[in-house]
């Protein structure tokens, strides 16, 4: 939550605004809007900026409050440094590059028939991408060989 002379500030701003509120009543309702939605300093400043930048006029609490409802940082925050929170890290082999589960994330069911078979399946269909990808390597040798 923005400390509350942050928000003043943030609305101060809009000062220059057209219909900017006289009443203190007012600006203690846009203070307020911002106070209540507005997660840090740095959150502030950002809703302010795209009040000012994307409204002809100064803005209304609801308006704040959705500005910064659109605004507000991500709180999901990732809990693996090697995935980011994904549960898939990228891995090289030579020249390729492919992707795998994280030690983080739970690995799909590996034992019992319907995963036996899903895996000969994917055995197969692997191995014949390797066959491929071999195939194509050895033409694009054989292009640059020959130039």
């Amino acid at each position: 939550m923005i400390s509350r002379p942050d928000a003043k500030k943030v609305v101060a701003a809009f000062a220059g605004l057209p219909f900017y509120p006289s009443a203190p009543e007012a600006k203690r309702e846009l203070i307020d809007a911002v106070c209540d939605s507005c997660v840090s300093a740095s959150h502030g400043s950002q809703v302010k900026e795209a009040i000012i930048y994307d409204c002809d006029r100064s803005p209304t609490p609801k308006q704040i409050r959705d500005i910064a409802r659109q605004s507000a940082p991500k709180t999901n925050t990732p809990t693996c440094s090697k995935c980011d929170g994904t549960g898939f890290i990228q891995v090289k082999k030579g020249h390729y590059s492919a992707v795998d589960y994280c030690s983080c994330r739970q690995r799909p069911d590996t034992h019992g028939p319907a995963a036996e078979t899903e895996q000969d399946g994917n055995q197969e269909e692997n191995a014949q991408w390797a066959t491929d990808m071999a195939k194509q390597n050895s033409l694009d040798l054989g292009d640059e060989a020959q130039s």
